[in-house]
């Protein structure tokens, strides 16, 4: 909304539309950080009503609107910063949240149990680079 000065509600139902005709139905969203929002203390997900701990953010000088529609009216199910969770594990960075990296995850997740919410954040764009830090040596 801010840096490409996009309204965000027609660009995210465009690009819902558009991920919908190649077959691809998107239902929630994951509200990564940006640097303006670091910039102005706001969380990305702020911009839903459903979140929104003020009417506006302002950046350099100039009013931006917050909370003006629901997830809901975005297209959108969930946001996964509020879905509750058990467990979560992340390769974020290259590397696996567990001390013993990507066997230790799949250890915790056999000792799942039944009823056990959990959360698992990967970034796939980063397998394969042939670094040895990376997921995808990992996952090897």
């Amino acid at each position: 909304m801010i840096q490409y000065n996009l309204d965000p509600l027609l660009f995210n139902l465009s690009e819902l539309a558009h991920y919908d005709s190649i077959g691809i139905h998107v239902i929630g969203t994951a509200s990564h950080g940006s640097q303006i929002a670091r910039e102005t203390s706001k969380i990305n997900y702020e911009m839903f009503s459903d979140f929104a701990r003020t009417d506006s953010v302002t950046y350099k000088d100039i009013s931006y609107p917050l909370g003006q529609y629901s997830l809901r009216e975005y297209g959108y199910e969930y946001e996964t910063y509020h879905i509750p969770f058990t467990n979560y594990y992340s390769e974020s960075g290259g590397v696996w949240n567990d001390p013993n990296g990507f066997e230790g995850v799949l250890e915790k997740l056999k000792a799942a149990k039944p009823g056990d919410r959990i959360q698992i954040l990967t970034h796939p764009d980063r397998w394969g680079k042939g670094d040895s830090s990376t997921p995808s040596k990992n996952l090897n």
